[in-house]
């Protein structure tokens, strides 16, 4: 649990004491939120060793520790089917460096700052992403910001795999508070990975 977060759950809407759930660690994926009929169905899921891969533990431990009835917002209503989600996301990264040397190091390319309509393509466990760069954003040379980009003007289609294996750094090593819209869970994660290689589709004004 992070001590600092913004939400406290102690208990989930089907009645098990949270503890932390560690996702992800030295690049690799070592947890998964989950409900209790989740876990169930991936642990009589006989083809669960070929979903999660070569590197699964042989005797897979599926903690339901996630299990919550939450409504907009990240409120708990009763009316509300359960279904897995965090409370307070922490990602933190190792030899962060500055935003001047953060873009310096690209070179050319776009910065890419507030994105909207981040979401998954046909449920989640694809993996696959879809989302708009909305504002704040600039094109750099030559290790420089130049000028804006309209908002709204390209789209990002990628998945976990290449978001995540694209990165080559972060901005820094402190996690910071980010709003996620409609979010269920508050958000603190280390500002700005240097991704390559990840493709940009033009949006077609209307």
């Amino acid at each position: 649990m992070f001590s600092a977060g913004a939400f406290r759950r102690r208990i989930t809407c089907e009645g098990i004491p949270t503890r932390r759930v560690e996702l992800i660690r030295d690049g690799k994926l070592v947890g998964l939120l989950s409900n209790f009929y989740d876990t169930h169905r991936m642990l009589t899921d006989e083809h669960r060793n070929e979903k999660l891969g070569p590197g699964a533990p042989a005797k897979l431990v599926f903690a339901a520790l996630s299990g919550y009835r939450l409504g907009e917002g990240g409120g708990r209503r009763f009316d509300a089917s359960p279904g897995s989600a965090g409370t307070n996301v922490v990602m933190r990264a190792r030899g962060g460096i500055s935003d001047r040397e953060l873009i310096r190091a690209v070179g050319d390319g776009i910065y890419v700052g507030r994105i909207w309509y981040t979401y998954p393509i046909k449920r989640s466990a694809r993996g696959r992403l879809h989302l708009h760069r909305h504002g704040d954003s600039h094109l750099i040379r030559d290790g420089e910001i130049a000028e804006p980009l309209a908002p709204n003007c390209l789209r990002i289609n990628a998945n976990i795999a290449q978001v995540f294996g694209a990165s080559r750094s972060r901005l820094d090593s402190t996690p910071r508070a980010a709003t996620v819209w409609g979010s269920p869970e508050a958000y603190y994660v280390s500002r700005d990975p240097r991704a390559d290689s990840i493709a940009l589709a033009e949006v077609a004004p209307t």
